[in-house]
């Protein structure tokens, strides 16, 4: 049993390899792009790389194995992790010139949890709903929302432009590793979704598709056995 628990983890942390890998070798040749033309664009060259850098912290986090892997647990409020991932998405949604939104509704939530693995799930959320937006015709448009449900705090990346279905998400773990990242919903790269995926499960919990005000997306609901009321 151990042998084959190792070597799945080895084909999992793999597949996630080969898919950043893909990634970074687009983001290379968009440097390379700006680098040869007539006027070198210098902020596009620094977001195209911060975009990078996110996905492979993202991977980084994701991929601590046990022994590794030291959870920073604390009392944060949930809509104040959702805030900082959309402020650090800002410079790449200005760059493909998407609309970023934050909606709140429902009383707010403390939620214990790691605020760094949490953000960063987000974060690879974001960048790929922004680069997805980014290539539909209709308006480019990302909205984070932050919501009460009745099974706990939840949180979730929604686009007007994309049909997210909760086979979409099924494929997309099927899918991890491979050349092509489409599934359904996402022709541009969803690697920020499996990523991120892979940074909940860590903390407890997992994407799902969703929907709020009619907007389709993904979404996390936090345990709330974990959650702690404001006073």
């Amino acid at each position: 049993m151990s042998i084959e628990y190792k070597n799945a983890s080895m084909t999992h942390h793999a597949t996630h390899e080969r898919s950043l890998a893909l990634q970074l070798q687009q983001a290379l040749l968009q440097i390379s792009q700006y680098a040869q033309g007539a006027q070198v664009d210098a902020r596009a060259i620094e977001v195209t790389a911060r975009r990078t850098l996110d996905l492979i912290d993202c991977y980084l986090l994701g991929s601590r194995g046990p022994d590794q892997l030291r959870l920073h647990l604390e009392p944060v409020s949930l809509g104040s992790i959702v805030q900082e991932a959309l402020h650090q998405l800002t410079p790449t949604a200005e760059q493909y010139d998407c609309q970023l939104w934050l909606k709140s509704t429902g009383s707010p939530a403390l939620i214990y949890t790691d605020k760094e693995l949490a953000k960063m799930a987000f974060v690879g959320l974001g960048h790929s709903f922004i680069e997805e937006a980014a290539s539909q015709s209709k308006a480019r448009r990302v909205v984070f929302a932050v919501k009460s449900r009745l099974a706990g705090p939840t949180a979730g990346v929604f686009s007007p432009g994309i049909d997210v279905k909760a086979r979409s998400l099924e494929q997309l773990r099927n899918l991890q590793g491979q050349a092509s990242r489409q599934s359904g919903s996402f022709s541009s790269t969803a690697t920020g979704v499996v990523l991120a995926d892979a940074l909940l499960k860590r903390i407890e919990t997992q994407l799902f598709a969703t929907s709020f005000h009619h907007i389709k997306g993904f979404a996390a609901t936090f345990d709330k056995s974990t959650q702690l009321q404001l006073v």
